[in-house]
């Protein structure tokens, strides 16, 4: 394997851990940019309908090497780069590379027991003008740890359900509500607590966030439950619902979800 001057190179031995992000990102987008520098990697796109903001940040610290002559930003069909590493495996490696003799390309190369047994060159697209600001968190009512798992279970079984979901939480609990035109519902919560069976008058105070929001924009990320145990759901009234997780060793990711009632994500 050959060993070029590089403006960006980077490799992870959890190779397993980019492929979920990527699938993620695949869900939602159909070109990223990478804005790369000596720290680390960032992506933050918003979807064509702009139902959906992503804040993914990889930390070059945490990779087993990591450089960057200059900052750069990598633009790549995202497709194309999930049909490159789709099929790695959890023992595999993955090294990015921007060489100085192929500056147009991303080079991606997949080690097994420390072999290189798979190169592939993906040509970079051109840089589009981005400036996207991220919600502030002082917007935010409520803070709530969850289960992946448990959560992206609910998802799945609502969407047999409806094609919308309420979601409503307090301080200590989400419930999540699939109603099918009013002939059943299903109530799921998790947490402390019932949000709708508070019984003391502290609860029945509770300033409650309740929203609405199409469950397809929720399956876009159950692959986050591959990468992470545990998530952060955050509700604000006037924001769109965020939940952020530990993308393996390697970074965290940030996802903002519009609800159906508002005008805008940004």
């Amino acid at each position: 394997m050959s060993n070029p001057s590089c403006f960006f190179k980077c490799k992870t031995l959890e190779g397993h851990i980019l492929k979920y992000v990527v699938e993620v990102l695949q869900n939602n987008f159909k070109v990223i940019y990478f804005d790369v520098d000596a720290s680390g990697m960032n992506v933050r796109n918003i979807d064509d309908n702009q139902n959906i903001m992503l804040d993914v940040t990889l930390d070059g610290s945490r990779f087993v090497s990591f450089q960057c002559k200059s900052p750069i930003t990598i633009g790549v069909h995202i497709d194309h780069m999930f049909k490159v590493i789709k099929n790695i495996k959890k023992q595999d490696s993955v090294s990015l590379i921007v060489a100085e003799d192929e500056p147009g390309m991303l080079r991606v190369d997949i080690e097994r027991d420390s072999v290189c047994f798979c190169t592939s060159k993906l040509p970079l697209q051109t840089v589009q003008l981005r400036n996207i600001d991220l919600p502030p968190t002082s917007k935010y009512a409520h803070v709530i740890n969850l289960s992946s798992r448990d959560f992206f279970k609910i998802i799945k079984e609502v969407s047999t359900i409806s094609d919308k979901v309420q979601v409503t939480t307090t301080p200590s609990c989400i419930d999540i509500l699939s109603d099918n035109s009013g002939m059943f519902s299903k109530t799921f919560s998790i947490g402390t607590g019932t949000v709708g069976t508070s019984t003391t008058t502290d609860e029945a105070d509770v300033d409650k966030v309740t929203s609405t929001f199409y469950v397809q924009e929720f399956q876009k990320f159950a692959k986050i439950s591959m990468v992470s145990s545990m998530f952060t759901i955050r509700t604000g009234h006037t924001v769109p619902l965020c939940f952020e997780a530990s993308i393996g060793q390697i970074g965290q990711l940030k996802a903002y979800i519009k609800h159906i009632d508002l005008s805008t994500i940004l």
